[in-house]
C-alpha cells in the first residue's frame, strides 16, 4: 500500500467537516424558518416581546 501524504489526509478531513458543517447549518436555519412560519410568536420567551 502507499504511503498516503498527512497534508492530503488532513486536507480532506478538513474539507468534508467544513462541508458537513455548512450543510447542517444551512439545515438548521431551513427547519428553523420553517418552524417560525408555523408557530405563533408567543411560544418564543423572547425578552420585552411578550
Amino acid at each position: 500500500m502507499q504511503k498516503i501524504n498527512k497534508n492530503v489526509v488532513l486536507a480532506l478531513l478538513s474539507l468534508t467537516s467544513l462541508v458537513f458543517l455548512l450543510f447542517q447549518l444551512y439545515y438548521y436555519k431551513f427547519y428553523l424558518s420553517q418552524k417560525v412560519r408555523e408557530s405563533s410568536p408567543s411560544e418564543f420567551l423572547v425578552p420585552g416581546y411578550n
